[in-house]
């Protein structure tokens, strides 16, 4: 293998960190769209009274509300994500 200098390896490396900050900016912007989705969702249902009125008389911050949707809703977003990708394993059913 021939040696390559050390141009060519830094070159590539700062290839791959471009490419992985653009693919964790994808997944960000992809997980807030996905909480507020489940937080929208969460407002409109008729039983959530008290929470439409937390957000009109904002007694919480917005920041404080999207941790409170985030607790429950990222564990649901993650097994939805790797449910698409096929990545849950299934115990094999008795006869």
């Amino acid at each position: 293998m021939p040696c390559r200098p050390i141009v060519h390896w830094s070159a590539g490396a700062i290839a791959g960190q471009k490419e992985g900050v653009a693919a964790r900016d994808k997944l960000r912007d992809g997980v807030e769209d996905a909480l507020l989705s489940l937080g929208t969702g969460f407002y409109q249902i008729p039983g959530n009274s008290e929470l439409r009125e937390t957000v009109t008389y904002r007694r919480v911050a917005a920041a404080g509300i999207l941790r409170r949707i985030a607790a429950p809703g990222l564990p649901v977003i993650f097994l939805f994500a790797a449910e698409d990708r096929n990545l849950l394993q299934t115990r094999p059913t008795r006869p």
